[in-house]
């Protein structure tokens, strides 16, 4: 069998992904190309008379906006270029008036499948609003200081992640005639930003908070609003600024309700009013950026506890609303007044420095995805190889390592070989290996098997199903490749389950048990290409007869 990799250490990877608990991702159809279509990462960037939107979907599609000035109501259309399908679309919409809140959905349609997803909202600015940061009345203004950087109405996002830390915080006045104010403890079906407490009607104030370990005694809206200081709300975004890929434990203590978000998806639920409650969780995470979000409220004229604390390992920078991760790390690259590369690096290009700790080898190009990237594949954000081999490795923009199989898929890319990087083999090990890929005009997802023998074995994961039942798949680690490079990985045919000797050959929908090690070995099989599956997975195909 061909042995497309080369590599100087084995790996195990059937998920070096961020584990969720208690979050959802949405159906993949992956055994064939005519499932749902999956969009994610929904941004808005909104100024006072405009907004940009933008989304990603699992493969090549057309798209729209509704949106209108009413949840739920959309009075106005606009379409993408009805000639041109594509996994990355972005529109702008002008005309808006200024200080006014919109709500929008997006709709990804091929000649298979037709998705919307969930609503959104956005705010634009006030008009002519000046820089300084004084204005309460709007939560959406963004123009704060960050260490010595003015940020306006042109630049949002300026957030150093050399030495800006903290949480974004934007606080929310309930007076207490709100309907949810003073209601009966128990559970609250609707999590964070599904209640109006944290809508534009509500706010007064947004500070950065350089901690969020307030205790017992935090009532920090006292203007003279009615309610006050008690039934307010409060939301917390940061990027979190991860060193190296582990496990890290965090723990929230709220009275009332509380939300944590990771990337979008919810880790932890203390909804209701109730009195101080305590959870604690470990998370896996990769190395690199990540997004989190704290949704915190008092109902209850009586008491409020918040503390947020976490592994001492991570850091948090402030993520102004409106501002993806993706979108701060992109001030960092174009910023050429200061440096935000690695520690003591003297590249005068700067680098990204997604990864902390890392060697000054690891230095990229700033503000450039190295395969001039149109869509069609993951972002690449630099291109290594070791002291030791010659094999060319591809950093994607969620920090994974991707092995670039031959030079014809190289060129294929459309990636320049004077950008390819010397480094360490440990400066490279410290970015985790990509192991979920497709390609971009196929929705089939295939799982990477890293054998004893340095060879790749490509293994479709079949449904939906058997995607989410892998607790750290993630389906923002899904990596495009090109067909070049996906041809290079033999197909999986042999699976077993977890902890059982029992081994299967599959063909299609179809497993067949072997009768016993001699009829494994009587079939010319190798014991080391053997995926190892749960038993989710291993159910999803049909039985067929026994092999003897």
């Amino acid at each position: 069998m061909k042995k497309p990799l080369k590599l100087a250490k084995k790996y195990l990877v059937a998920a070096v992904l961020l584990l969720i608990v208690g979050g959802m991702i949405l159906p993949l159809a992956a055994a064939q190309a005519y499932g749902p279509i999956i969009i994610y990462n929904i941004v808005a960037t909104a100024t006072d008379k405009t907004v940009t939107i933008s989304w990603e979907t699992d493969r090549p599609s057309y798209g729209r906006v509704d949106y209108g000035k009413a949840s739920n109501q959309y009075g106005w259309i606009v379409q993408t270029n009805p000639n041109q399908k594509s996994t990355s679309q972005t529109i702008t919409i002008v005309g808006l008036d200024s200080n006014a809140q919109y709500f929008y959905r997006i709709n990804a349609q091929d000649s298979s499948s037709d998705v919307t997803s969930l609503e959104h909202n956005f705010t634009t600015y006030l008009a002519n609003q000046n820089n300084s940061g004084t204005n309460t009345n709007l939560v959406y203004q963004n123009q704060y200081q960050y260490s010595g950087v003015q940020v306006g109405t042109t630049n949002n996002c300026g957030v150093s992640l050399t030495n800006s830390f903290g949480f974004s915080g934007y606080y929310y006045n309930l007076p207490k005639t709100h309907p949810d104010m003073e209601g009966a403890v128990g559970p609250w079906s609707k999590p964070a930003r599904q209640n109006d407490w944290y809508s534009q009607t509500y706010f007064v104030f947004t500070r950065i908070d350089k901690d969020l370990n307030f205790g017992s005694n935090f009532f920090p809206v006292n203007t003279g609003l009615a309610g006050d200081p008690n039934h307010f709300a409060v939301n917390w975004r940061a990027i979190i600024d991860v060193p190296t890929t582990a496990s890290y434990t965090y723990k929230i203590t709220a009275d009332d309700d509380a939300w944590v978000y990771i990337d979008d998806q919810l880790v932890s639920d203390l909804n209701g009013t109730h009195m101080a409650r305590t959870e604690e969780k470990s998370v896996q995470l990769t190395a690199g950026y990540h997004k989190l979000e704290i949704y915190y409220a008092d109902r209850k004229i009586y008491n409020a506890v918040m503390s947020f604390t976490s592994d001492t390992r991570l850091k948090y920078h402030p993520l102004p609303m409106n501002c993806s991760v993706q979108d701060v790390i992109n001030f960092n690259n174009q910023n050429t007044s200061q440096s935000y590369a690695y520690t003591g690096t003297n590249n005068t290009n700067g680098s990204t420095g997604q990864v902390l700790g890392a060697s000054t080898e690891e230095t990229q190009d700033k503000g450039v995805y190295l395969n001039g990237w149109d869509g069609v594949y993951t972002k690449f954000i630099a291109l290594y190889r070791t002291t030791d081999s010659p094999d060319i490795w591809a950093i994607t923009v969620n920090n994974q390592r991707l092995y670039i199989t031959s030079p014809q898929s190289f060129n294929k890319y459309g990636l320049n070989w004077n950008k390819v990087k010397t480094i360490s083999r440990t400066a490279l090990e410290k970015y985790p290996v990509a192991n979920l890929v497709k390609t971009p005009n196929n929705a089939a997802v295939y799982a990477l098997y890293q054998k004893a023998e340095k060879k790749w074995l490509k293994l479709l994961i079949p449904t939906g199903t058997v995607f989410v039942s892998y607790p750290k798949n993630y389906w923002g680690n899904v990596v495009r490749i090109n067909d070049l490079d996906m041809s290079a990985y033999p197909t999986a045919n042999l699976i077993k389950v977890k902890g059982s000797a029992k081994v299967y050959q599959i063909s299609g929908n179809t497993k067949q048990a072997f009768a016993s090690a001699a009829t494994f070995r009587n079939y010319g099989n190798n014991w080391a290409d053997i995926c190892e599956v749960n038993q989710i997975h291993a159910d999803s195909y049909l039985d067929g007869s026994t092999l003897r």
